[in-house]
């Protein structure tokens, strides 16, 4: 009889083992299944910028819209005259620097305060500075810029804001060169908000965090976050190039959203085949799965793209 029980309980053993393989091949294969339809859908504009792309909602209507800065310190909005399911940008109406007469350069969008609304930091004369959106989400209304003594450093540049350890602020990426280097050696650098999520404070610059490679000399190199396999943490993907030739990596976190740890960059983009300055991820069609946007090199004219992906469901091998 305690054989005949023993017996049993090997095989539900064996039994909850070989389901539990199955569901892990399943989820493994599911999220390397992951793929861009190769179709290129383009949105029109005028430039080629070298500066990354932002998607957001600056107009709080539920869509959204596009920000970006061209030749360092010109300031571009693109409201989306669409809705969140059909994006139409308009183009043809572009609001040039929504900072009236105030130039920043290396801008970003993000919510530095914590009040709901977005805020616009940037770079002027060697210091970082803050313009803080005084109206509210539905009507923007930017104040004169200010100093922003935070800690943040001004030699970062296509910063990246991102709770990358799951406290509740934001914490940036980018890029910088390393003293008596070249143009082709830029590096990635991370600061870490040591403050809260409205009352900010940065510590001091780290290179290659979290098991992150420095720059394949790169020129020109932006990073990104998103989770891409949807195991609840971000994974990073960034971009080189140089002479021409350029190149997307991802880095699967292979940590978890409080302590990330980064595997060693792949090139494996099914259905992405361009050479790429600038890439960012937006779920631009509310359909819950992110688009790719990247602005390519050798594109005549150049200019953006669109991949949308498709979530392709793995098979146990």
């Amino acid at each position: 009889m305690e054989r005949l029980i023993f017996s049993i309980r090997v095989q539900k053993m064996k039994f909850l083992f070989l389901l539990f393989s199955c569901a892990f091949t399943l989820v493994f294969n599911q999220s390397l299944a992951q793929q861009f339809n190769p179709e290129i859908i383009r949105i029109k504009n005028n430039e080629s910028p070298l500066r990354p792309y932002q998607f957001f909602d600056f107009d709080g209507d539920g869509d959204f819209d596009i920000y970006y800065y061209y030749n360092n310190d010109n300031l571009y909005l693109i409201e989306n005259i669409g809705d969140s399911i059909c994006p139409i940008f308009n183009w043809a109406k572009k609001r040039e620097n929504p900072l009236k007469t105030i130039k920043v350069f290396n801008s970003s969008i993000v919510d530095i305060d914590s009040d709901g609304d977005y805020d616009i930091i940037g770079n002027k004369n060697g210091k970082i500075v803050w313009c803080e959106n005084i109206g509210t989400k539905t009507n923007p209304v930017f104040n004169e810029m200010v100093e922003l003594n935070v800690g943040l450093s001004v030699s970062i540049q296509n910063k990246r804001f991102v709770d990358i350890d799951g406290d509740g602020d934001f914490d940036v990426f980018g890029v910088r060169r390393k003293d008596g280097v070249g143009i082709k050696d830029r590096y990635i650098v991370f600061q870490e908000n040591i403050g809260t999520s409205s009352v900010p404070a940065f510590s001091d610059i780290k290179f290659s965090p979290f098991n992150l490679p420095e720059s394949l000399s790169a020129a020109s190199l932006s990073i990104e976050f998103i989770d891409i396999d949807n195991d609840g943490d971000l994974d990073a993907y960034f971009t080189e190039t140089y002479n021409q030739k350029g190149k997307c990596y991802i880095l699967e976190n292979v940590g978890n959203s409080f302590e990330p740890q980064f595997a060693k960059p792949k090139t494996d983009f099914p259905g992405l085949t361009n050479p790429f300055y600038i890439m960012t991820f937006a779920d631009i069609d509310s359909d819950g799965q992110v688009e790719f946007v990247g602005s390519v090199i050798n594109f005549m004219p150049n200019g953006l793209v669109l991949y949308y992906q498709e979530m392709i469901t793995g098979e146990e091998e």
